[in-house]
């Protein structure tokens, strides 16, 4: 028979039975896939008993789901008890209080099924049967592809009794396990047993089975003269039943109740002798007895998630201590693992690791002092210097104070008009400077004479706000990036040194606005006599130039006009008359570099940087190379005592 579109392959089921070396497979559509309500037939096979492979391609083939192997009446225990008549929950509850008195230790709870048995019309009292698997019976055929329970045989003839009373007995006789099953109806109920028998012949076979017989039906009740009746009546059927073979005598009523309980059923009763026990177990599938076909082989065992095993794993005190223990030792050593390994990958990658830690360490010194002078002093040359670079061209400082314990200073200097701007302008210049720089605030002026050349006295204080701060001045106003002495002499700041000393040799270079070149000694005269910013006394720069903070700095070019060693006819002449005549200076020898101190190193050097200067504009190959590694020397010399 084929499968038809209305079943479902969740409701496949398939019975194999295991006897006389056969496999006899039923298998049909449960009740839940069909429109009736009722199982439906869909093949019975048989299979040797090793041919496997087959088996699992014809339950493949019709998709079967659940797979239920029938278990000899010879491997299980079977008991028949007698319940109260009462309400469904009641008669389980007493049920399990007869199984737990029955079958105490005999088998574990996933061996064992329990179930209440269908009641007969006119009946009293209700029965219940118990069965049990031991686990020191056989195994059943395992290997199948699906999800496989276990049921006795007896459970099979139980669901196809279904409640009825018929006069004749029903047995199952299985010589091939010696197993003997059978239900004797009686007056209240029906008597099931399950019971293993292993003849020496075929006489002593049916002498024992005929006497079971008559066991179970006095124990039912019944009369000897039946039980008699019963041995006589069955004594030929249960004799030709062959070794190594098995036959089920049923009732004709049973048989056409059973058909009408599964469509598809032929009605011959050799083929219900074959199959009627598979049958028996698929109707107590899908029907009232179904708690008696769930036995397991093994226990099932959920498969735990990892997180599952491992709560699992740590709710067992020692593992919890144990665990425990190694977290605390990983917490102590684990920084100084990791910390160790990272030592030893830096020194991997920086062998010289320990000289820059060592610097690091000075230099963290130095920050510490530095800070420290931060707080406790003020650097009193920053403070002078930034004064001096904020005060314009135009302006003679004659005093300066700094006041520690108010955080102020003051100026007192004398204002004269400058480059066509007059005195006021130049000192409200000199505060503006001031306030700009961002290192003071809170600036007070005070004026005071003036005198007939229009040159202001005045007083000028005000809060010292950032002793620390740089202030980025410009080129325009950082006398350090571009000094007095070169805006004076109109050269370029950041010139190279050779040109400004081409500008200083070049009498050409004079400040004197004319394009021709003047004599040596007229300049030196126009220097002296004129004035500088207009003064017509020229008392205010007489043989000096005065810088913004008022400190005097000889003029490059003034002195005598006879040619002495301060003027420029001079350095012409010695350009003339050899490297003695224009102050090379003596050769020392390595040995004498070292005996120097370090003030003696500086002034010899910068005698040789100017000579080597002049040496490169006269072309003197030799003797750029003798004061180059003269040079190379006192560089040494200045850095070894550093």
């Amino acid at each position: 028979m084929s499968k038809t579109n209305s079943q479902s392959e969740n409701s496949i089921l398939a019975v194999v039975h295991r006897t006389g070396g056969k496999l006899r497979v039923v298998i049909a559509n449960g009740a839940t896939g069909t429109a009736t309500g009722t199982p439906e037939l869909l093949t019975a096979v048989e299979f040797p008993d090793a041919d496997g492979e087959a088996l699992n391609a014809e339950l493949q083939r019709h998709g079967v789901s659940r797979v239920i192997g029938v278990i000899p009446a010879s491997s299980v225990i079977c008991r028949t008890c007698t319940l109260p008549s009462a309400q469904p929950e009641q008669l389980e509850q007493a049920l399990r209080l007869q199984a737990e008195a029955h079958l105490l230790g005999h088998a574990p709870e996933h061996r064992t099924a329990m179930a209440v048995l269908p009641e007969a019309p006119g009946e009293t009292s209700r029965s219940g049967i118990i069965l049990s698997w031991p686990e020191s019976a056989p195994a059943p055929p395992t290997g199948l592809a699906a999800e496989r329970t276990f049921t006795p045989d007896i459970a099979g003839l139980a669901a196809l009794l279904n409640g009825q009373r018929p006069t004749d007995p029903i047995i199952f006789l299985d010589r091939s396990s010696s197993a003997l099953a059978l239900i004797v109806p009686h007056a209240n109920g029906a008597l099931l047993r399950a019971t293993r028998e292993e003849p020496t012949s075929d006489g002593a076979w049916r002498q024992q089975v005929g006497r079971v017989l008559a066991e179970t039906a006095l124990n039912g009740g019944h009369s000897p003269g039946y039980a008699n009746a019963l041995q006589q009546k069955f004594g030929d059927a249960i004799g030709r039943v062959e070794p190594n073979a098995a036959a089920l005598l049923l009732p004709p009523e049973i048989i056409d109740a059973a058909r009408t309980r599964v469509s598809g059923t032929p009605a011959e009763p050799a083929w219900w002798s074959d199959y009627g026990v598979a049958v028996g177990v698929l109707l107590a599938a899908t029907g009232p007895l179904a708690r008696l076909t769930g036995m397991l082989d093994t226990p099932f065992q959920e498969k735990p998630s990892r997180l599952d095993r491992l709560t699992a794993s740590l709710s067992q005190p020692r593992t919890a201590f144990r665990t425990a223990v190694v977290c605390l030792l990983l917490f102590a050593v684990a920084p100084v693992a990791i910390a160790g390994l990272r030592v030893t990958v830096l020194k991997l990658r920086h062998p010289d690791l320990g000289q820059h830690v060592a610097a690091l360490n000075d230099r963290k010194v130095e920050f510490a002092m530095y800070h420290a002078l931060e707080q406790e002093s003020w650097s009193a040359t920053k403070l002078l210097a930034d004064i001096v670079t904020n005060t314009p061209m135009g302006i003679d400082l004659e005093a300066m104070r700094l006041q520690r314990s108010d955080m102020s200073f003051s100026i007192s200097g004398q204002a004269r008009p400058h480059d066509g701007k007059s005195a006021t302008e130049i000192v409200s210049a000199l505060e503006r400077s001031l306030l700009d720089s961002r290192l003071f605030n809170s600036i007070q002026l005070n004026w005071g004479d003036r005198n007939a050349y229009q040159h202001y006295q005045f007083d000028l204080s005000a809060k010292i706000e950032r002793p620390f701060y740089r202030s980025p001045y410009d080129v325009e106003n950082d006398f350090g990036k571009w000094s007095y002495a070169d805006r004076r002499d109109n050269i370029p700041p950041g010139a190279e040194p050779d040109a400004a000393m081409a500008v200083e040799d070049d009498p050409a270079a004079d400040v004197t606005g004319s394009a021709d070149p003047a004599p040596p000694d007229a300049a030196i005269a126009t220097a002296e006599t004129t004035p500088p910013d207009g003064d017509p006394t020229g008392e205010s720069d007489t043989g000096a130039t005065r810088r913004p903070g008022g400190f005097d700095r000889p003029r490059v070019g003034t002195g005598s006009s006879s040619g002495g060693p301060g003027s420029r006819s001079s350095l012409t002449d010695r350009d003339q008359t050899g490297t003695a005549a224009i102050g090379i200076p003596e050769q020392l020898s390595e040995a004498q570099i070292d005996s120097m101190s370090i003030e003696d190193v500086r002034k010899h050097l910068v005698e040789v940087s100017k000579a080597s200067a002049r040496a490169r504009k006269m072309g003197d190959t030799e003797l750029q190379d003798r004061l180059k590694v003269e040079r190379d020397l006192l560089l040494k010399r200045l850095r070894g005592g550093l």
